[in-house]
This record gives structure tokens, sequence and C-alpha cells, in this order.
């Protein structure tokens, strides 16, 4: 760390942690790069990108080649002394996820997750939800230690994180009038973040009145698709440029497009210079062709 803050980069420790609020933490500073330290001693590193995508061994010797090179020194390297701590992000993590959600969610039985950190992160979002609680018949969530992988155990059936992203999917396309998604960062933490996806999960339910089982039955089975444009543009012209191919609607730099054989979520992250484009189909081939087609319908503006 002492070398990148030797190059002028701006270093922000967040604390004792899990991957998934890393990532959050990353996004909320509107970092280029974070780096996971975890094992023994802090000994396993992992470097990640601005899309939360670990960095290859040859990425990170390109990484570390234009440091070394000198290119990678700012001008105000000099003011850069220590690394800065805000540990307060926890907060605004617990907040960003809670915000909109509503209350007295359906029952959880039982929480299974190895990491005390992130456990005792998912039961205090769990009481500012007034998710209700029972020994019997409620889901059981069985969550990794990074955040990063979760499933949800209901009597003898289990649904796997890629069934529950598909429900969200489905909801925030078909423009379904869930208030959860409407925090500006919590655009994008589905795709990654497994309480974030659990409290959206239990929302959902909620709103809608049926089981899991019956939502999904009803929902295809999407495959899903996502590129990061560096693109800087204003919304207005990002609603004109898709709107002159497609029918969209779109609110707050999120626009939702339906295409004759998939769905497209356009993300403007006006921050960071960068449009996400996010495809789903009910085949990955249509997924990938619809990622290219917006990839070159916005390399225009």
């Amino acid at each position: 760390m002492s070398g990148l803050i030797a190059s002028g980069s701006e270093c922000i420790d967040v604390g004792v942690t899990f991957k998934a609020q890393m990532f959050f933490s990353s996004a909320f500073c509107n970092g280029d790069y974070s780096v996971y330290f975890s094992g023994v001693g802090g000994t396993d590193i992992e470097f990640f990108n601005s899309d939360n995508d670990a960095l290859s061994l040859s990425q990170l010797c390109n990484l570390f080649d234009f440091c070394n090179s000198g290119d990678f020194v700012y001008k105000d390297a000099d003011k850069c002394k220590g690394i800065r701590q805000i540990k307060g992000l926890r907060r605004m993590y617990i907040r960003e996820i809670t915000a909109f959600s509503d209350s007295d969610l359906p029952f959880v039985s039982k929480i299974i997750c190895n990491n005390f950190v992130l456990l005792k992160t998912i039961e205090e979002i769990f009481k500012i939800c007034t998710v209700q609680r029972s020994d019997d018949d409620g889901f059981i969530i069985q969550v990794n230690e990074s955040g990063t992988n979760v499933n949800i155990k209901f009597k003898e059936r289990v649904f796997s994180q890629r069934e529950l992203r598909r429900l969200i999917f489905f909801f925030t396309q078909k423009g379904k009038d869930i208030s959860f998604f409407e925090s500006d960062l919590c655009k994008d933490l589905w795709r990654y973040d497994s309480v974030f996806l659990v409290v959206a999960v239990l929302n959902i339910v909620k709103i809608s009145g049926n089981s899991l089982d019956a939502l999904l039955k009803d929902i295809p089975d999407f495959y899903i698709k996502s590129e990061t444009l560096d693109l800087k543009s204003k919304d207005c012209q990002l609603a004109e440029k898709i709107s002159s191919k497609f029918t969209c609607n779109h609110r707050n730099g999120s626009f939702n497009i339906k295409a004759d054989d998939g769905f497209v979520k356009v993300i403007n992250d006006k921050e960071k210079d960068k449009i996400k484009v996010i495809a789903s189909s009910e085949k990955m081939a249509v997924s990938e062709e619809l990622c290219r087609g917006f990839r070159d319908l916005l390399s225009g503006l």
C-alpha cells in the first residue's frame, strides 16, 4: 500500500469487512480498484477493477509495469501522506439496503454464515427491516463468507443465487412498482451482493403475496450478459439515442428496454463516465448479441 501512496494514489481503508461490502464501498467512493486482504495475517490478496471483476495475472503485471514506469505518478503525489480511514461506510452500506425496504418481511428461520462480521451485518439489517423470525416454516438463508453467493431454502426446495437474480431482473425490467430499487447505489447491487439480494427477494415475496416457487414458475430462464462502456453522456442524450431504435422507460439514469427477444438495462454512471449495459434473454447467444448491439448503438455518443 505504501507503494501506491508514493505514486500518488488515494488509498482508503474501509476496515474489517467482507467482499460484497468492499465492492459497495469502492463504488461509493468512486474507486478505480479495490484490494481485499484475507487469510491469516492478511497474506491472501485479491485485486478487483471498478466492475468488481478480479484482475488476471496478466492484468496485474500490466498494472505493476504501469506503476513502475512512473506513468502512474500524479502531480499532487506529495500531498498523499497516508491511508484515509472511512469506517462509517458500514453504516452507509446498511442504510442503502434498508432505506427503501418494506417492513414486516416474510419469516426467516435461520441464517447460516461462517463470517461473524457478515452475520452480524445481516442480523442488523433484518432487525431494521423487521424481518419476522420463526423456528419453523421460515426461509433458511445460507451465505458464503464473502457475501457474494447465497441460496434460500424453504422446506425441501433450495433456490439458487441464479434463480434469485433472475427474479429480481424480471421485476426490475417489467417496471414493477417496488420502491426497494429506488436507491441509486442499489441499481447494480443485485449483480454481486447477496445481502441485498436476500432483502430484495423478501420484499418481492411480501409485495406480490406469492411464494418464491410460484413467482419463479412464471419467469423464463434468463441468461445475463453485461458490459461496461467508457462513455460520457447526459441522460437526455442517452434517452434520445436509445429512443431512436427502441421504446424505453427511464428514471434517474437507469433505462429499461424491451427488445424483440429479451430485455436490456442501461445504467448511466455519470460519476465514472461509464455506461453499463445488462442484457437478458432466454438464450445466452441472444444476450451476447443484444450487448454487442447496444455497444455499437451507443458508441457514437
